[in-house]
């Protein structure tokens, strides 16, 4: 398992059983299967993605939300929107069950009040087999 984070790009990757699974913090992306990564250019570069998942809410992709909080109107009645993107949560752990250890990788995240304020997640399970499974 590797964290980093270089300027304001944010990952984990997660190696383990022949699987290889990537989480971007940013935008709330898992990618699943790929051959190799680097950074370039202050962004992270993984080679051959197989599999790209971006993580919703139903229909919306929670990355491309975004809060907005509205100023108090000054004495012309002008108010300023401030927009600031989704603060995106690891999720990482090891779990046993029945002696068998899973591997657990994942992101969360809080929805702004507009889309109802309750928590996204998707988590990504390696099975000691190699299977995958998501949550």
């Amino acid at each position: 398992m590797q964290a980093g984070e270089e300027g304001n790009l944010k990952f984990i990757l997660q190696e383990d059983f022949n699987q290889k699974v990537a989480v971007d913090l940013i935008n709330g992306v898992i990618i699943v299967g790929y051959d190799d990564w680097g950074i370039q250019n202050g962004t992270v570069e993984l080679q051959n993605p197989r599999t790209v998942f971006y993580i919703c809410d139903e229909t919306n992709i929670a990355g491309g939300l975004f809060n907005m909080e509205t100023s108090e109107p000054d004495k012309d009645g002008w108010v300023i929107n401030n927009i600031t993107p989704l603060v995106w949560r690891p999720i990482w752990f090891t779990r046993v069950t029945a002696g068998q250890p899973t591997k657990v990788i994942g992101a969360q995240t809080t929805l702004p009040k507009e889309f109802g304020g309750k928590n996204v997640k998707k988590m990504i399970s390696i099975f000691e087999s190699g299977s995958l499974g998501i949550d």
